[in-house]
């Protein structure tokens, strides 16, 4: 056979070109020059494979489609070339209500509109990673379709994924809530770290634009608030809970000058800022005498696991591998050669235990009714001597 034969050209214009019309148990292949299944449809499996006649990254018995697959790069690109604004690249995801092909049929809430999986192999099968999905949220009607995104990740020791953040159809952003109910809603707390070494950089920036003020930050307990970060165009205000209506057995005569004085105003400088000394008091000092002064416990520690300290020994990160704290000392390059900057200090170090101290706070504004109560004692028992 000749090299003109096997690139014979072959004229199908204006005829339709069927192959296995008898839909017998058949697979058609092409090769390319350097791969023997450039292009494979299994007729048996009802699938067209890109790169490999294996479907070997399919799990649980689906067969997809199309399976596409390489031994450096296993990816499809899409790429358009138009100066319309319109026209883009798209990878269409499409769900009906109905089992026929080409017939509509509306979608019922929470049904699973489509979804990108992220596997790896663990030695025996490709075991679930992570999925970003679509779902119906709401009831769908006539050109109405509530969507939501879900975004899950597999926990260290588990082989399934777990909603970890999700966008409803209402544009609210839930982080380890399924139900926002605030255009960001997190549930179990939240680390925020600025990096910025400038004075004027800020971790949060709350820009207030009602001229008569708003609350910037709220704080709630049991349905109720207790506190709250308010702003006005010229001034901030930090508040805790006062009303009457919330208090009972309300006292005015008791002796502060007594308390007072147990008070130790000392001098000192914290060790991380060793030129600054200031004012103020020793949290454990205070604490049978203002209790609701102090937070925490004289002395207490915690325990972190798999922590990444600092060079004061301070803890920066928790459940991180040593082999991960290792990486992620040194710069590294992306996949498009970019350089990234080392996620941790090269001076860090790792511990797979160790107890760190938990400090002591003090609220300095619950020492303010002692202040005033004592004044206002002082005042009379002055007012007695300039009477006598």
């Amino acid at each position: 056979m000749t090299r003109a034969r096997d690139l014979a050209k072959f004229n199908l214009d204006g005829q339709a070109v069927t192959i296995n019309e008898s839909s017998a148990d058949l697979d058609f292949r092409v090769e390319s020059n350097g791969n023997a299944n450039m292009l494979f449809v299994d007729g048996g499996n009802d699938t067209v494979n890109i790169g490999s006649a294996d479907q070997g990254a399919v799990r649980l018995g689906q067969n997809l489609n199309m399976v596409v697959t390489g031994d450096t790069f296993g990816g499809i690109a899409l790429t358009t070339y138009s100066t319309t604004d319109s026209r883009r690249s798209l990878l269409d995801f499409n769900k009906s209500g109905q089992a026929t092909i080409g017939s509509h049929g509306v979608v019922a809430d929470d049904e699973i509109l489509g979804s990108i999986m992220f596997r790896g192999d663990d030695g025996d099968e490709f075991v679930d990673g992570a999925e970003i999905r679509a779902s119906v949220d709401g009831t769908p009607g006539g050109n109405d379709m509530p969507t939501r995104l879900t975004f899950s990740t597999t926990a260290d020791g588990a082989n399934s994924v777990t909603e970890r953040m999700r966008i409803d159809a209402a544009g609210d952003v839930g982080i380890g809530t399924s139900d926002p109910v605030a255009p960001l809603h997190v549930v179990g707390g939240g680390l925020f770290v600025n990096t910025l070494t400038a004075n004027t950089s800020s971790a949060f920036h709350f820009s207030n634009t009602v001229s008569g003020g708003a609350y910037r930050v709220r704080f709630d307990a049991n349905s109720n608030t207790v506190g709250s970060i308010g702003v006005t165009t010229s001034g901030t205000a930090f508040n805790t809970s006062s009303d009457y209506r919330l208090k009972e057995n309300v006292v005015t005569d008791w002796d502060a000058t007594s308390r007072l004085k147990q008070l130790k105003p000392s001098r000192f400088n914290f060790k991380e800022d060793a030129d600054t000394t200031v004012d103020g008091f020793l949290a454990h000092e205070v604490s049978s005498i203002v209790p609701e002064a102090i937070s925490g416990t004289k002395d207490e520690t915690r325990t972190v696991t798999k922590g990444v300290f600092n060079s004061s020994g301070n803890p920066i990160a928790e459940g991180i591998k040593e082999e991960d704290w290792k990486a992620g000392k040194l710069a590294t390059k992306d996949a498009e050669d970019n350089d990234v900057a080392a996620i941790y200090p090269s001076d860090s170090t790792w511990s797979a235990s160790k107890d760190v101290p938990v400090y002591q706070g003090i609220d300095q504004s619950k020492l303010v009714p002692l202040l005033v109560k004592t004044i206002q004692e002082l005042e009379t028992r002055i007012k007695t001597l300039e009477d006598a």
